[in-house]
């Protein structure tokens, strides 16, 4: 059962989804998250978080049934020397100094319609406590890349091909198969070309009017711009992210926008838990990697067991997504400028609802930045004329 695929990727899906969960509480308890799945020679840190004069390295345990026995019985001997050797490699490489550490235990249990979180704080009472003193920082060292890995970090992620990157993220067959849109046709609406004498394009004419001042958007949702939004959505590829939110932060950097925060529209937490992460927030950061506008998850999406929105129609887009978002600290957001962030722009009908409760609750000004744009297949004004012309 152990070297069943299958059952590898729904644990590796389920334990993402347990450090998204856990993520957020320790944000909810005003620490800042410094890494996630920080890696050495030593071992692993699932979470790094700042706490002040304190560093906080978490371990997540994601179970599907509460345990007879004590939390900390859950990690061998062997695992908590790996996470105490960790955990001074990473304070070794980042040369942190002056703060004190501790060691937290953060379990999920997770059933089929409950999920609890037990935070246990110091699970490492046996080892002696971490500590940097600050007349004695740690040397530099330097890293050496070896020749696979410098041969790795030139693949096309797209393709999978070799090639030299010189700054770029796909190489260039896979950026000729996307069909970029012509910024200087873009509508404000949707984000996609208007090559018409009018502001809007005939889409967004036949649309509820958008909260947004200005939307944009990379590419269409068709064709190898479609394979690749699949492959990041639903295959499994969080990797992708980093590629595609570099390709947006470039459409960024080249626009007008002045954004105080990045808010990702926020997924199902049942769709979260299938899927293991939320596509939009995975763009978001990097996003706020390359621009340096930070990232404020301060929208939830309510539970529901309904169908999907790319399986409905228009009119069930826009009365399906009535008050399912709400929003937790408004206080973050008021009279600040936001900039929305989501992968496929179809209807809008989703990211208008959430760009519609940020201004409700003081937000001064809300744009939208997604990857796609859908080329409806809809009629718009003037096709719907011609088709009644040709049915008379």
């Amino acid at each position: 059962m152990k070297n069943d695929p299958k059952l590898r990727k729904l644990t590796a899906a389920l334990g993402r989804a347990g450090e998204d969960l856990a993520v957020e509480y320790l944000e909810n308890c005003g620490m800042t998250i410094l890494s996630r799945n920080w890696k050495c020679r030593a071992g692993e840190l699932d979470i790094v978080a700042d706490n002040g004069d304190m560093l906080v390295f978490a371990e997540v345990k994601t179970l599907r049934r509460k345990q007879k026995f004590r939390p900390a019985d859950n990690l061998s001997t062997r695992q908590r020397k790996r996470n105490h050797n960790a955990a001074k490699a990473y304070i070794r490489a980042l040369n942190i100094t002056g703060k004190s550490s501790r060691f937290d235990l953060i379990e999920i249990i997770r059933t089929t319609f409950i999920c609890e979180l037990q935070h246990h704080k110091h699970y490492l009472p046996d080892l002696p406590p971490l500590s940097v003193s600050e007349k004695h920082p740690p040397p530099e060292r330097k890293v050496k890349i070896s020749s696979f890995a410098a041969w790795l970090h030139h693949l096309c992620p797209g393709c999978g091909k070799f090639f030299f990157r010189n700054g770029g993220t796909f190489c260039k067959q896979c950026l000729e198969e996307l069909n970029f849109f012509d910024q200087k046709y873009r509508c404000p609406g949707c984000g996609g070309e208007n090559h018409g004498a009018l502001e809007q394009c005939l889409f967004c004419l036949t649309e509820p009017p958008r909260p947004w001042q200005q939307a944009y958007a990379l590419f269409t949702y068709q064709g190898y711009g479609k394979e690749l939004i699949h492959r990041f959505k639903f295959g499994n590829e969080p990797e992708l992210a980093r590629p595609l939110g570099i390709l947006a932060a470039d459409l960024l950097l080249n626009s007008d926008i002045q954004a105080d925060f990045l808010i990702p529209v926020p997924l199902n937490l049942l769709r979260l838990c299938q899927r293991g992460y939320n596509q939009s927030e995975l763009i978001a950061k990097t996003l706020s990697a390359f621009t340096g506008i930070s990232v404020q998850n301060v929208l939830r999406r309510k539970f529901s067991l309904r169908s999907k929105q790319s399986t409905r129609n228009r009119k069930e887009r826009h009365k399906g997504l009535l008050h399912i978002f709400t929003i937790r600290d408004p206080e973050k957001i008021r009279n600040k400028k936001i900039l929305l962030v989501d992968d496929v722009l179809t209807t809008g009908a989703t990211a208008a609802a959430a760009a519609q409760l940020l201004l409700d609750n003081g937000a001064d000004s809300v744009n939208l930045i997604c990857l796609a744009r859908t080329i409806s297949a809809s009629p718009g004004i003037f096709d719907s004329q011609k088709q009644k012309t040709a049915r008379k």
